[in-house]
C-alpha cells in the first residue's frame, strides 16, 4: 500500500475504520463451490462485507477476506467478524474440510478444536501429555 504519510499506510487508514479479518479452509475439490454461496451468506448474516473469495495454489485452498465497519463500537464490529469466521470455518468442516491451512489455530480458534478434530482430539491430547507431561510447550494452544 502506498504511504498515507510517513510511517502510515493507506491499509492503516483503512483498518481505523474497519475490522478485518480472514478465514483459511481447506476443503475437497469437489466442495468448493458448495461451499462459497453459503460461506458468503454466513458472512454478510453477520453485518460483515465480503472482500475476497479466492484459492490458493491448490483448488482445495480457500481464503474468504471480509471486514466490518466499526461505526463506533469496535467491540461490536469484532465480534461480529469472529462469528462470521466461526460460521464460515464450522460450514467448512461439515462439508469434510478442515480450518486454518495457512496459519495456526492457536487460541483464537481452539474452541473449533473439538469439531476438527473429533475423537481424534482424545488421541492428541493423550500424545501431548505423553510427550510434554509438564504442558511447557505452548500452553493453551489448540484448547490443550
Amino acid at each position: 500500500m502506498d504511504e498515507v504519510a510517513p510511517g502510515v499506510t493507506g491499509a492503516d487508514v483503512f483498518l481505523k475504520d474497519v475490522v478485518f479479518d480472514y478465514a483459511h479452509v481447506a476443503l475437497p475439490r469437489s466442495k468448493v463451490l458448495e461451499f462459497r454461496r453459503p460461506a458468503l451468506a454466513a458472512v454478510r448474516r453477520h453485518g460483515v462485507s465480503p472482500l475476497g473469495f479466492g484459492l490458493w495454489t491448490q483448488p482445495e485452498l480457500v481464503s474468504l477476506e471480509m471486514a466490518r465497519p466499526v461505526r463506533g463500537d469496535r467491540r461490536r464490529a469484532k465480534a461480529a467478524v469472529a462469528a462470521a469466521i466461526d460460521d464460515v470455518l464450522r460450514r467448512a468442516q461439515a462439508l469434510g474440510g478442515s480450518m486454518e491451512y495457512v496459519h495456526g489455530v492457536g487460541v483464537a480458534l481452539a474452541h473449533l478444536i473439538p469439531e476438527e478434530l473429533g475423537p481424534g482430539l482424545d488421541v492428541f491430547r493423550t500424545m501431548k501429555g505423553a510427550l510434554d507431561p509438564t504442558n511447557r510447550l505452548n500452553p493453551g494452544k489448540l484448547g490443550l
